[in-house]
């Protein structure tokens, strides 16, 4: 899908669509996690402008039946985690993380990271 801040609620509609939730808090913790990583991959993608949705893309797959991932890559070239970046919060991985399961892979074609899922198929 085009990377861009749009495209947020379709992939928010999609995993309400594809499980459900034991929890309200499960669903919570999913969706904001998500949030978090997708604005990530965007900015990547776009340069840190996310409104240039035009510019790149990123792929989001629901992984397994019940669905047990969410999966985002971006095509933003290789990530380094930065604990200081002037003009940036950088607390999206960090709260993500607190929130679901998470593992991240990052080379030169760009970053993959993996949200684990707490639900069952509807």
């Amino acid at each position: 899908m085009p990377a861009g801040l749009a495209h947020l609620s379709l992939v928010r509609a999609c995993l309400r669509d594809t499980a459900t939730f034991p929890s309200e808090d499960a669903e919570s913790r999913l969706l904001l996690a998500v949030t978090e990583v997708m604005v990530n991959a965007i900015e990547a993608s776009n340069g840190d402008r996310a409104d240039q949705s035009d510019r790149a893309e990123i792929v989001v797959t629901i992984e397994g039946s019940p669905p047990e991932h969410v999966e985002i890559r971006d095509f933003g070239g290789a990530w380094t985690p930065s604990v200081s970046k002037p003009g940036h919060l950088g607390a999206g991985l960090v709260i993500a993380e607190a929130l679901v399961p998470l593992a991240m892979t990052t080379s030169a074609e760009g970053t993959i990271v993996r949200l684990g899922i707490e639900a069952t198929l509807r």
